[in-house]
């Protein structure tokens, strides 16, 4: 995901990588990276937009903390536990598999994804 994310900055591979160079970043596309973890995620001011399809991504709970996000595409990965998205009040657009699904509320924990 490293790299994914300094692809975005426009950033070379030596260049250090801080949190404040996150301010100005509102979409990262991140699909078929190679993604196993999101462990450290969760310490981002992040984008509004997370592109994750095609990865190999099976917790998902770094991101319940995200709560800009509106857009989350986490299709073709290995999720079977959705409830850390329960949080995301601003998530509209949630797609899962190849179908788009609707918002995550509050009251809904332990959906499965196919």
């Amino acid at each position: 995901m490293t790299a994914t994310v300094r692809s975005s900055l426009g950033l070379g591979s030596q260049e250090d990588l801080t949190c404040d160079l996150f301010s100005g970043l509102t979409m990262l596309d991140a699909r078929n990276a190679g993604i196993v973890s999101l462990v450290g995620i969760q310490n981002l001011d992040f984008p509004s937009d997370l592109i994750l399809d095609g990865n190999a991504i099976i917790d998902i709970s770094p991101l319940s903390g995200l709560t800009s996000l509106t857009t989350l595409h986490l299709a073709n990965n290995l999720i079977t536990d959705i409830s850390a998205l329960s949080g995301l009040s601003t998530l509209t657009d949630l797609l899962l598999d190849d179908k788009p699904r609707p918002p995550v509320s509050a009251g809904q924990h332990g959906l499965g994804c196919r």
